[in-house]
């Protein structure tokens, strides 16, 4: 993959069509395998311009992923090219058991049943949690749910990843198993995060928002984090 996999020119992110911006004036983009961490304080914006990025908040301004302007007529095309992963798995845990949830993408798009049965359980060994296979959902733990919820945005190997706080919830082994894994990606990812260190060991280039700015764009945002303390 190359080129340009999200790019935002002067977008603005609102909760309500007619209500004030959550997010005002953003410019940034991401190109193909690229990592970019996404920083700031609780309130900051996060998680609204990931979900502004997929159209589930209103938008002025220029969005565009992969090439495809975000617009009505465009949507499904559009979220086609993205895997997100929410900060609250349940949000995007749908069908009852696991394998099924995480083929359920591929099922989506036309693939074979047993080809994505053959995907997911090929996704889920990657995350070390292939033998949660044929469990209910509703017995796992949040971390658990987590990660079927990560191998459900990974599975169809989308060109851009939107990463809600991906290492919550877990514990040491499936947070350094994290790490390899979207280091190995090809796809580009913005990385919504309050680990610092899991940011640092993932991303090279840093976003931080403020008060619905983005404030930061580079390569070492040490100095003004500090700030916040």
């Amino acid at each position: 993959m190359t080129g340009t996999v999200l790019a935002l020119r002067q977008a603005s992110i609102f909760h309500e069509a007619d209500g004030p911006a959550v997010l005002e004036g953003i410019s940034f983009s991401i190109q193909a395998g690229e990592r970019v961490a996404l920083l700031g304080l609780n309130g900051s914006g996060k998680t609204s311009l990931l979900m502004g990025c997929v159209g589930l908040l209103f938008h002025r301004g220029e969005v565009e992923i992969a090439g495809i302007a975000l617009g009505r007529q465009t949507l499904a095309q559009v979220r086609r090219q993205v895997g997100f992963l929410f900060n609250v798995p349940e949000d995007q845990l749908l069908l009852p058991r696991v394998i099924e949830d995480v083929a359920f993408g591929l099922l989506q798009r036309g693939l074979a049943a047993e080809e994505a049965r053959r995907q997911a359980e090929r996704v889920l060994q990657e995350l070390g949690i292939s033998r949660l296979a044929g469990q209910p959902l509703h017995h796992l733990s949040h971390g658990q749910k987590l990660r079927v919820a990560l191998a459900g945005a990974l599975v169809t190997r989308p060109q851009l990843l939107l990463l809600d706080e991906p290492s919550a919830g877990l514990d040491p082994p499936g947070r350094r198993r994290l790490v390899e894994l979207l280091c190995r990606l090809e796809a580009g990812m913005l990385v919504a995060t309050h680990d610092i260190d899991f940011a640092r060991q993932v991303c090279r280039r840093f976003l931080v928002l403020d008060r619905g700015q983005l404030v930061y764009d580079g390569d070492e945002p040490g100095p003004l984090l500090e700030s916040w303390k």
